[in-house]
C-alpha cells in the first residue's frame, strides 16, 4: 500500500511539475503612460545605460554580453562594424552611446570625444552609390528633409518662404 501511495505521490508531482512549465512565459505588469516613455526613450544620458535602440544593435552583432565583458574590445568591434560596408546610422548611434557610458566609467578625455565624433557623423547621412548620388531616392528624400528644416527654421525666424522677391524680414 505504501508504494502505491508513493507512486501517486510522484505521478502527482510529475504532473504539477509539468503544468507549472507549460505557464506562459511572458508576464504582463500595469504601469503608467509615464513610466513606459522613461523606458522607451531613456537611453545614456537619462538612466545611464544604453537604450533599447543600441541594446538591439549590439544584441545583432552579437556584443551585447562582450560588451559587459570587455567593454573596449566591444567598442572596437562596433567601430569596425559601423566604418565597414555593413554599418549605418543606428551603429554609428550605438557606437556614440557606449562610447559615452564607456567615458562615464572610466573619465577617459578620448572616450567623451569619440561619442561626440560618433553622435556627429550618426546625424549625417551617407547614400552608398556610385559616381553620380543625385538620382538616388535616399539622396533626393535627405535633400527634401533638409530644405524642410531649413523653411521650418526660417519660418521660426521670422522670414516668410515664398516667391524670392516676397522673402520679408519683419
Amino acid at each position: 500500500m505504501g508504494g502505491m501511495r508513493v507512486g501517486w505521490t510522484c505521478a502527482l508531482a510529475l504532473v504539477f511539475g509539468c503544468l507549472m512549465g507549460c505557464g506562459a512565459p511572458v508576464g504582463v505588469k500595469r504601469v503608467s503612460p509615464r513610466e513606459v516613455h522613461r523606458e522607451l526613450t531613456g537611453n545614456a544620458l537619462t538612466r545611464g545605460s544604453p537604450s533599447e535602440i543600441t541594446r538591439n544593435v549590439l544584441r545583432r552583432h552579437d556584443l551585447l554580453e562582450a560588451f559587459d565583458r570587455d567593454p573596449d574590445q566591444a567598442l572596437a568591434r562596433l567601430h569596425a562594424i559601423a566604418v565597414g560596408e555593413s554599418g549605418g546610422r543606428r551603429e554609428l548611434f550605438a557606437l556614440a552611446e557606449v562610447s559615452f557610458l564607456r567615458a562615464e566609467e572610466t573619465g577617459r578625455r578620448d572616450r567623451y570625444l569619440a561619442a561626440a565624433v560618433y553622435a556627429c557623423v550618426a546625424s549625417e547621412l551617407v547614400v552608398r552609390s556610385g559616381h553620380s548620388t543625385q538620382s538616388e531616392p535616399e539622396t533626393i528624400q535627405e535633400v527634401n528633409r533638409i530644405l524642410r528644416l531649413h523653411v521650418a527654421e526660417l519660418a521660426a525666424g521670422g522670414l516668410e518662404c515664398g516667391r524670392a522677391d516676397a522673402a520679408v524680414v519683419p
